[in-house]
């Protein structure tokens, strides 16, 4: 729902409050381009929300907690 760049640099500033997914049910790996969260710290997550919005694409909202236990 926004360009991946600017998620992932607002993800390192710490800046994110919320985060949306939208889950499709689909493996791409002969035309996928890049891993989402590449380059990023560690982050863990609690998730808020899911909603399924037509029978198999998810719609899932985290509001991160910072750096799992397991990265320190």
């Amino acid at each position: 729902m926004g360009s991946l760049s600017l998620v992932r640099q607002l993800l390192a500033a710490g800046l994110v409050d919320r985060l949306r997914l939208v889950v499709c049910p689909l493996a791409l790996g002969q035309t996928g381009l890049e891993p989402i969260f590449q380059g990023l710290p560690d982050l863990g997550f609690d998730l808020l929300s899911t909603r399924i919005l037509d029978e198999r694409v998810l719609l899932l909202a985290y509001r991160p907690t910072g750096a799992p236990p397991y990265s320190a």
